[in-house]
């Protein structure tokens, strides 16, 4: 046997001579408190599948340091998947180049300045929400990215045909003092739009922002509302962004859009992608276009179903950490929401845990269905009926 083997040609070793922490492949344990740490150390090499994921869990360590010969293709880069948005930055302490912007290579361990020192990113404490005290008045208010974009609480209505497409309704979201998008599906005409734009205005305090949302998809739509917005956007009508539905356009067309829209004064556009490669074209029409604020929402195809046929979680925790590597986007994520236990995890990250991945805070929560129940909402008392009976499907 391989322990006969092991103690007749006296290969133990003792888990005392440990100078520093070792970290069990499969369990992560310390080392340093096995007692057989021979016998350990055969089982690990010989029996047990290895769970690095595990076997890098450190507490609070801020580096880890690749000797390994792989590269960007090695240990390291694994490492720094596994640690993503948690603040570990990987060090490929044996490459001259990494050859991933991620990465780190040698020339780090050598830079002795300590004002050079690189640190990762991490999610939780970048982006999870801050309680800020508004000196003047004493108040307490959530602030995200989202938040202070548009001056109200990180929650919001989409546009819904025909709910918010009714300046009523609108007036009454706005007047409680959230963000809604009045929806551009019930605008027919230009007419129209002009006439419901103007109703708005005479229900709503003045320096309120109105907030259009267009379906791209409808090209008869389109093709006079988003025109409309620049129109009334230099007649100096408040119109303070715009929202992409229905489709996210090519990255040409984008960039026209974003141009078109800044120049008018409009101060953001927001898209609403429905698969991971859409929304790495929204990502990408955000670093065309760094000046300008990039809302992405994200619905999935459980809530706001008409936008995607895609599972809710699985492409965010494919595309959280290239969304978040772009500044100018801010992630405001509905699927279905219904109350505050289902809603803060999604504000705070922790929802991604229970996946074993970091945090992934979002900047901000769209409110669908559960506002149709509102006395000023136009739904029938049956829908209104309906939709309290349901199950949310956060």
């Amino acid at each position: 046997m391989l322990a006969n083997d092991i103690s007749s040609r006296k290969l133990s070793f003792d888990h005392l001579h440990l100078a520093i922490p070792v970290y069990h492949t499969h369990t992560g344990q310390n080392l340093c408190e096995v007692t057989d740490l021979t016998m350990s150390i055969v089982r690990q090499i010989c029996l047990e599948s290895v769970q690095w994921d595990k076997a890098t869990q450190l507490g609070d360590v801020t580096h880890v340091l690749d000797f390994g010969p792989g590269g960007a293709s090695g240990i390291g880069g694994l490492t720094q998947r596994n640690k993503e948005g948690t603040g570990v930055q990987v060090i490929l302490a044996g490459a001259i180049d990494s050859k991933s912007p991620d990465l780190l290579d040698m020339g780090s361990v050598f830079d002795y300045h300590s004002s050079s020192i690189a640190y990762a990113s991490n999610w939780e404490k970048e982006f999870r929400p801050k309680l800020i005290r508004i000196q003047s008045t004493g108040q307490l208010h959530i602030d995200t990215a989202f938040s202070r974009l548009i001056g109200r609480p990180p929650v919001m209505v989409p546009g819904m045909t025909p709910c918010t497409a009714n300046e009523t309704f609108v007036a009454a979201v706005t007047n409680a003092g959230y963000h809604v998008e009045l929806a551009g599906g019930g605008q027919h005409t230009e007419e129209y739009l002009s006439k419901r734009v103007e109703s708005l205005m005479k229900l709503i305090p003045a320096g309120e922002e109105i907030y259009l949302n267009i379906l791209f998809l409808n090209p008869r739509l389109w093709g006079f509302q988003y025109p409309s917005v620049i129109k009334m956007r230099s007649k100096g009508i408040p119109m303070g962004g715009v929202v992409v539905a229905a489709g996210v356009p090519s990255l040409d067309v984008a960039d026209d859009i974003c141009k078109n829209l800044k120049d008018a004064g409009v101060r953001f556009v927001a898209f609403k992608p429905g698969s991971v490669e859409t929304i790495r074209r929204v990502i990408t029409i955000a670093k065309r276009n760094p000046d300008m604020a990039v809302v992405l929402q994200w619905t999935g195809g459980r809530g706001g179903g008409h936008h995607s046929f895609e599972d809710f979680h699985q492409p965010m925790l494919e595309t959280y950490g290239a969304c978040r590597s772009q500044k100018n986007v801010i992630l405001v994520v509905g699927s279905g929401f219904g109350d505050d236990k289902e809603t803060i995890p999604y504000l705070t990250g922790d929802w991604s845990r229970k996946f074993d991945y970091a945090p992934m805070p979002f900047d901000g929560i769209l409110f669908g269905s559960r506002v149709m129940v509102a006395k000023e909402n136009l739904a029938s008392k049956g829908v209104k009926e309906l939709i309290v009976a349901a199950q949310g499907n956060g």
